[in-house]
Parts: C-alpha cells; structure tokens; sequence
C-alpha cells in the first residue's frame, strides 16, 4: 500500500542550485533577486489538488502507523500550509493531539509527533513553516511565530526564505542521494497495536527508536517536568535535561546537595516494566539562577562553558563530546548510550557571520536516520524529525560521565512507599 501511495506522488529528480550569498535587504540587487525567484521555481512542487493532499496524508498516516505499531492509523484533517519561500507542506492531525508533516518537494515525512498539540493555531489562514526552526502565523499582515507569539522582523522574514529555500534544495539532494535507506524496523518485544484514538494510550505510550540511550523514559515521559522556555533559551533548557539526567542515573553530584534540595522534586508514582510512569521535577527557575537572568540564544561554546561552569569544584569525572559548527553525525553520542544536544543553524542577518539556532535533545535514533528527540517544549517529548534537508551547519554538545556510580533517592514507589535510585537500586535508608 505504501509503495502504491508513494509511486502516486513521485516527481521527476530536480537538481539544487546553491544560491550566491545574499547582500544586506537594503542593497538586494535586482540580479539576485531574478537569480532567486529563478531557483524557487524549480524546486517549488505545489499540491493541486485535494486528492494529491489526502493522498499526502495517507502517506502520514503510513509513517505513524509504522511508528506506532498501529495499522489503523487515520488522520481525522488535512491541510497545506507552506515555508516562506512558496514550497507546500502538509500536515495532518490526529485529534486534540498527534500530527505530522509531509515535505511536497521530496515525499518525506519531515516531522511526526503522535504524542503532541498542533504547534500553530489549526484555524489559521496563513500559516509558515520551515523545520527544525519554527511555525508562523499572518495577523493584520505581519508575521508571528506561533509560540512566543513575538513579531518576526523584515530581515527575519529574509533569513527564513533563505533557510526554507536551503532547505527544500537540501532535502533533495538528499533524497536523490538516498543518505539514508534503511527502512524504520521495530524489535518485536515493544508494544503493539497502539490505538491513537485512545487518549490513554496517547498519554501513557512510548514511541520507540531502533537506538536509545539507557533509561530514555526519562526523555519520553517529561512532557513538563523541566525548566520553561519563554523562546530563546534552548540551548540551556538541553543542558538542564542533560545535567537532571546524569544527576539522576549515571552518578549522583553532579548537583549538591543544596543544589538537589533545591531545584529536584523527586517522583512518587508507579514503576513499570518501561520505567516509571513520571519524573522528578526539574524546577523552572534553574537555569535563571545558576546562569544569569541575562542568558538568551547559545550555541555549543556557551553551553559547553555553561555545564562547565556548573560543574566547576565539584569533583565530578567527565568529558563533553563537542562539535562547533561543522555538521556532524548525532548519531555518535546515541550508539555510546549517551543523549545530545544537537544545535542547527540558520543566519541571523544577512550581511555578518552571526546565526540563530534551535536546540533539541536527541535520545534516540532510526536505521533510516531519523531522530527520536524531546523538542523543549510542554508536550514535545517524543518528535521524530527527519535528517533529510536538515541543517548544514550545526553542533552537537554531550556529558560523558566517568564518574563512579552514586546513589540517590529520586524515585518513591506509591504504594509501598520504598524508595530507589534512578539506576534502580532499593534505597535502605
């Protein structure tokens, strides 16, 4: 059936064209403005008409099924939304949550979330997305991002048709080159036959990566556990997860004691055969107090400087798996069982050196390259995002712990009021 779907939507080979550096807006020449548009054309594939879009959905649905375990995966809506540049994607929705978006230019399902709330308003006219940075909203005509809700810039709105155009380019080549073509395979010892119309089952259920870090539950299970962010603190909300983590399962002190009194709320609740059924809190204003009020957008130097300085006069035995600004495999840090901050990279202005950038934490991956990862967000615990068109330049900050094991009490069981380590350990005492 998928073959049938996906041979309905192919679409002759195009080749990328990489575009010649834009100047400043204010001095955009009307060559490259030609030169520009000449390249959006080629690669511009629209959806013509409905059947071609329910069609796209079906192909969703496929993918979440696969993903799910779930044959009878069905999306109750569809429709097109597009990137700045002109290029359609569509997005079907499974209910109050669950989703996923399909890339026209290539066929790829770029983003699935069956766990999620849409990330833009459904009953927007107009809305904008480019992956792995963001979702747009048009109101009184003027762009918003649909999160922080914060006005989106002249130049901001060049910085994004420039990534959207990069982006689509990139995905085909991609595609064309076959990067990745292993087929998304599940261990038959995972759970089956998910219903997502269930709301229990959409709540409570894991989705399951080929490769994942030890106790990867943890990531899956903290839909709002952790430090917020209001919109630019990415990076330091992913060096929180990661810090909690080895804090919690690898070797306790990575926090003192003060500090773990302080900003830790150990997790009273149930154990099961996947982990336990919750996490410990990590509180909201942690990053605030041990970096600054002053802390805003990262890139892996800061943030490696930031765990460093965190873990500074503690004793702690670690090192930090480090790539600044060249593309690099995520991938490395999964297969050692260790999770990741993976940074992507877009322009900031379009005349100096200076980038904006998003960071999710990856804790797993797929044989057909795709990233099991939380996205920073309430409810965006388990995204898999595709590494098709995905950033070309970008960084990937990890903690690799070498510290010996240390216990701690950050789990209670409800009933019978035992406590245990992360690691799993009855504590005595």
């Amino acid at each position: 059936m998928l073959k049938t779907l996906t041979r309905a939507l192919l679409f002759c080979s195009i080749l990328a064209i990489k575009l010649p550096d834009a100047p400043h807006p204010q001095t955009l020449t009307l060559g490259h403005i030609i030169h520009r548009k000449a390249v959006m054309r080629q690669n511009i594939r629209k959806i013509q008409t409905r059947e071609e879009k329910e069609l796209s959905a079906k192909l969703i649905d496929a993918k979440m099924a696969e993903l799910l375990r779930d044959k009878d995966a069905q999306s109750v809506d569809s429709k097109v939304i597009r990137d700045f540049a002109g290029h359609d994607y569509v997005v079907a929705r499974y209910g109050e949550l669950g989703y996923g978006i399909l890339n026209v230019a290539n066929d790829d399902v770029v983003e699935i979330a069956p766990f999620s709330p849409l990330p833009f308003d459904w009953a927007s006219d107009d809305v904008r997305y480019v992956p792995w940075v963001g979702y747009y909203e048009k109101k009184d005509g003027r762009f918003f991002d649909a999160r922080s809700k914060e006005e989106i810039s002249d130049d901001g709105l060049l910085d994004l048709e420039e990534e959207s155009v990069r982006f689509v380019n990139q995905s085909i080549v991609d595609k064309n080159a076959a990067v990745f073509t292993e087929p998304i395979r599940q261990s038959s010892s995972k759970p089956k036959d998910i219903n997502i119309s269930n709301s229990d089952d959409r709540i409570n259920v894991l989705v399951y990566a080929d490769h994942e870090v030890p106790n990867s539950w943890y990531f899956k299970r903290n839909y709002d556990q952790y430090p917020k962010n209001p919109g630019n603190i990415c990076g330091y909300v992913s060096a929180s997860l990661l810090l909690a983590y080895n804090e919690i399962f690898k070797s306790t002190g990575y926090f003192s004691r003060a500090e773990a009194s302080k900003y830790i709320e150990p997790y009273e609740g149930i154990l099961r055969s996947n982990g336990w059924d919750g996490v410990p809190i990590l509180a909201d204003s942690f990053p605030w107090k041990m970096w600054g009020e002053g802390i805003g957008e990262s890139v892996p130097s800061t943030i490696c400087s930031a765990i460093d300085s965190f873990l500074s006069a503690k004793g702690k035995n670690y090192d930090i798996y480090k790539y600044y600004w060249e593309f690099s495999t995520i991938t490395d840090p999964i297969k050692d069982g260790v999770p990741a901050a993976y940074f992507g990279s877009m322009k900031k202005d379009q005349n100096s050196e200076k980038r904006i950038n998003h960071v999710v934490t990856v804790y797993g991956y797929y044989d057909d390259g795709r990233l099991l990862c939380h996205y920073g967000w309430d409810g965006f615990s388990q995204v898999v995002m595709s590494q098709l068109g995905a950033f070309s330049l970008g960084g990937v900050v990890a903690i690799y712990n070498k510290s010996s094991h240390l216990h701690n009490r950050y789990f209670s069981d409800r009933v019978t009021k035992k406590n245990y380590c992360g690691c799993g350990v009855l504590m005595e005492c």
